[in-house]
């Protein structure tokens, strides 16, 4: 339980609030007993709080019924906003463009916090293609879509983002953005234990308030083809953003 919830005005919206925000940055199913050592609120206090979580979608049931899993309302609700609307309509052109140039599906991504989340594709139907299934999120530092928007964060920003990072993850996350500065689009993925790698750039309009980036994703096997792919996704959202007004 955060300090301001202990302060608020609203303490059942925070109590909701708190059950949410725990429930997004878990990796696996909460039970009313996890949330409330989690919180450290009464299983008294979150009862009808989650019953009601679950009655409105934001949050599902799962296995025996005894465990809860974030649902996708809040997703859909984000993905129906204008803003990510308006986001989607003008990067949809660039990314069937990209399509066609490259023969690899293409994937929109925005952040949300500290994540990655995708929104938008527009599939290869030419070869058998890698993509990433809408609302699927990970944490910027960990995917090519979220490094490619860090590195066109202003610094403050990033400083702020990495500051809960440990040494380790804040040296990977450094060379993997002095790499970017130099290729011109982030990379990851591609090691002994990836079968898989992404090719990502920033996208940004003028007047856009998301944090977006187009990327794709290919067969590690298709290493060669890396820096054609990185290339073209630079050279079409780059020319899009310079048109823009």
């Amino acid at each position: 339980m955060t300090e301001a919830s202990r302060k608020s005005n609203a303490p059942a919206l925070d109590k909701g609030l708190d059950v949410l925000e725990l429930m997004a940055a878990s990796d696996d199913p909460l039970s009313i007993y996890d949330i409330s050592r989690a919180l450290g609120r009464t299983r008294g206090e979150l009862y009808r709080v989650l019953n009601r979580l679950v009655e409105r979608g934001y949050v599902v049931r799962v296995g025996d019924q005894e465990k809860v899993v974030l649902g996708d309302k809040l997703f859909r609700i984000a993905s129906d906003a204008p803003s990510t609307q308006h986001l989607i309509e003008s990067s949809a052109p660039l990314m069937a463009r990209i399509v066609k140039e490259t023969g690899h599906s293409s994937l929109l991504s925005v952040r949300s916090g500290n994540f990655a989340v995708t929104v938008f594709n527009v599939a290869s139907g030419d070869r058998v293609t890698m993509s990433s299934p809408i609302g699927s999120r990970m944490n910027l530092w960990d995917t090519a879509p979220g490094v490619a928007m860090i590195g066109a964060m202003p610094r403050y920003e990033v400083d702020l983002l990495v500051e809960g990072l440990d040494d380790v993850k804040q040296r990977e996350l450094d060379e993997r953005l002095t790499r970017q500065r130099k290729a011109g689009y982030a990379l990851f993925g591609g090691d002994d234990h990836d079968r898989t790698l992404e090719v990502a750039v920033p996208f940004r309009r003028a007047n856009q308030r998301l944090d977006a980036a187009i990327s794709t994703v290919l067969f590690a096997s298709g290493s060669g083809e890396v820096d054609r792919i990185g290339s073209t996704l630079a050279a079409i959202t780059a020319s899009n953003m310079s048109g823009s007004t």
